[in-house]
């Protein structure tokens, strides 16, 4: 497939605004990569539309400022390296989307969430997607089942979790929310870490599902609001 290598510093902007028109895309059905030190990023209103294609970063820091679609493929993130979900524009996924390399795949502003009636799944063996600031992970309207393994990780250190989330791996939270109807179902690994603060909140579910663990770490405190609660599933 085509290649496009956005380098260093450079950065793709939306021109003339007119409302009553579409906001400009990215198209990617080939290999969309940022290399060399530095940010790059498609800013606030323009759209990523990823049909299939590979999104790499193999060194610095890529931030999707706009918005957008997936519809499944590859996110390639090396050792150091990020990419970046910023702004408040929602990102959908549908499909599977395979994320590799060391480094993180970091949601720290945008509405990432599953097209209505679809189940998108984000798998892998190492790296770590990272729910941070005002970033927001969730299935609904669809199901988002996320499948981080061995050295994969899903962390979440702010933001919210949740609406049919299903976790089928390692999935570490620090802090954040858990949040709507379904809220998060864990059918593998999830860790509560010492920081205080969590939240489950009002409607919000935890689900421990058969065959899964959850581990709260010593000194952790864990806030669940009136309406919520903790189902820890028989075998």
């Amino acid at each position: 497939g085509a290649t496009y290598d956005i380098q260093g510093t450079a950065q793709i902007s939306r021109g003339f605004f007119n409302g009553s028109l579409p906001m400009p895309q990215f198209v990617n059905e080939g290999l969309l990569k940022k290399t060399g030190p530095g940010q790059a990023s498609f800013n606030d209103q323009m759209e990523l539309n990823n049909q299939g294609g590979t999104v790499e970063v193999t060194e610095g820091n890529f931030v999707l400022g706009g918005g957008g679609l997936s519809t499944g493929g590859q996110i390639i993130v090396a050792d150091g390296a990020k990419l970046e979900m910023r702004n408040s524009r929602a990102f959908e996924l549908s499909g599977t989307h395979i994320l590799s390399g060391t480094g993180t795949w970091e949601i720290t502003g945008n509405n990432v969430r599953v097209a209505s009636g679809q189940t998108s799944i984000i798998a892998g063996t190492e790296g770590t997607l990272e729910v941070t600031n005002i970033g927001i992970l969730r299935g609904g309207p669809g199901t988002l089942e996320v499948n981080l393994t061995d050295d994969g990780l899903l962390k979440a250190t702010g933001g919210e979790v949740g609406t049919g989330l299903i976790n089928g791996g390692n999935f570490e939270w620090n802090g954040g929310r858990i949040i709507g109807d379904g809220g998060v179902v864990n059918r593998a690994n999830m860790t509560i870490t010492e920081d205080n603060g969590k939240l489950v909140e009002r409607t919000g579910e935890l689900t421990n599902d058969a065959g899964g663990t959850i581990t709260q770490l010593t000194g952790s405190h864990f806030i669940v609001e009136q309406q919520a609660q903790i189902h820890n599933m028989p075998g």
